[in-house]
């Protein structure tokens, strides 16, 4: 029936897997799990050990780092059912029914995607993640009768579930090797495909707040990537994306120029305080898309 897949990268599974294996003892259905270790290191073996003794796990290690692409790839490669559940390792499921929710979307509708969303603790984090937890609650979380709307636009790997079948025509690009953007050209090319898409209301929480340097730096990485698949051709439905291309288009981006080093630094201050802004949040993806990328950005 369903495979659920799930890509690790030096996190501590167990509290996942504790509650993954309570509800599918209960379901009454062929479900599996699969881990793709993808490159974690042995310091991360002992966090895990017990998870690989589970019998309901299916445990594969990857000596190196080969990117979310190709581990998530590698994952629906050795599936055996005919239903792919893709998850992150840092989530967890909101309704105690996730899995059950899912299965009967799957058998109560011909979607051959549905997308379950992503959800954020209501309270307000330590203050290393507040611009993570921010930008994830005001930007990601996103009821389904509004994702719906535009079933393939912002389209998140987090939680969603796909026929294998229809999987394995597109599958990620594993030239995608830094952070950001795999699940952009995904959810591209189930709209170039016009693949059937429900969005449902089965949120998983995200529970891993990155920090904020660390949230920013994968903020910069996740430019890189939009600009190199922008410079292949490909259409995508990003709104940074058509702001910068608007800004080229008039000459704007001139304005931005001198001094962007010290503009950056000044936007920055802003969001590593106890108080950042999402605006300038956006205003400084921009400044960064359109200066520190100049050279490699063309409309």
């Amino acid at each position: 029936m369903l495979s659920i897949l799930i890509p690790l990268y030096r996190y501590d599974l167990r509290p996942l897997i504790d509650v993954l294996s309570k509800e599918i003892s209960g379901l009454g259905q062929t479900v599996e799990i699969l881990v793709f270790d993808d490159g974690s290191g042995k310091e991360w073996d002992e966090s895990n050990a017990e998870i690989k003794q589970n019998p309901l796990i299916r445990w594969i290690d990857s000596p190196t780092n080969i990117g979310r692409a190709a581990a998530r790839n590698a994952l629906a490669a050795e599936a055996k059912m005919d239903w792919l559940l893709f998850m992150d390792c840092d989530g967890m499921p909101e309704d105690p029914h996730f899995i059950k929710m899912h299965i009967s979307s799957i058998i109560m509708t011909e979607a051959e995607v549905i997308v379950g969303g992503r959800s954020y603790a209501p309270q307000i984090p330590a203050d290393p993640f507040i611009l993570h937890w921010k930008y994830g609650s005001s930007r990601e979380v996103i009821p389904a009768k509004k994702r719906a709307e535009h079933p393939f636009r912002s389209f998140m790997t987090n939680n969603f579930v796909i026929r294998k079948s229809r999987f394995e025509e597109i599958l990620f690009d594993p030239t995608i090797r830094l952070y950001g953007h795999e699940d952009t050209l995904f959810g591209l090319e189930l709209k170039n495909r016009q693949i059937h898409t429900l969005h449902i209301e089965n949120p998983m929480r995200h529970i891993g707040l990155d920090e904020k340097t660390a949230f920013l730096h994968k903020s910069e990485l996740a430019l890189h990537n939009l600009i190199d698949l922008h410079k292949k051709g490909y259409e995508l439905d990003v709104k940074i994306l058509k702001y910068a291309l608007l800004f080229r288009k008039f000459g704007l981006h001139l304005l931005l120029r001198p001094f962007a080093k010290l503009k950056l630094r000044i936007l920055k201050w802003n969001l590593l305080s106890r108080r950042p802004s999402l605006f300038l949040f956006d205003c400084y993806r921009l400044v960064y898309l359109l200066t520190v990328k100049s050279r490699e950005f063309r409309v």
